[in-house]
């Protein structure tokens, strides 16, 4: 009786780690595919991570992680080529300038075209952030 108490427990704590290490991608953990460190540009501060990544179903986001950037009134994120906001695609506005944000990617962008984000300050035309993509 008490092996199979025992054998009951082992099994019990065997399941639980295994749901537990594949929870993340049964309930649709987010898988980084390309990552870029951010840095300021002309005079700004911005620092933090930035991450191309899909959900289990396609869906693909934008992930900055950990960012610490100065405070603009009205900054833009952008999935750039060569961090030419010009010809990017508009994202978001950044609302939050610490910590983690999350932007969805429009369906018919291919991630893959583009290098880059970048964080532009529409009112004073200027670049706040930027980082390059790395696989």
């Amino acid at each position: 009786m008490k092996n199979t108490k025992s054998s009951l427990y082992l099994l019990a704590a065997l399941v639980l780690a295994t749901a537990l290490s594949l929870s993340h991608t049964a309930l649709g953990e987010v898988k980084s595919a390309k990552t870029a460190s951010l840095s300021g540009f002309q005079g700004h501060n911005a620092s933090g991570k930035a991450a191309i990544s899909h959900d289990d179903q396609g869906k693909a986001y934008l992930d900055l992680t950990g960012i610490k950037v100065d405070r603009v009134p009205d900054g833009w994120v952008y999935l750039t080529k060569d961090a030419d906001h010009t010809s990017g695609i508009e994202l978001g506005i950044l609302k939050q300038f610490k910590g983690d944000v999350r932007f969805p990617i429009p369906g018919d962008v291919d991630t893959d075209a583009y290098d880059s984000v970048v964080i532009w300050c529409k009112k004073f035309d200027v670049g706040i952030g930027k980082g390059f993509f790395k696989e």
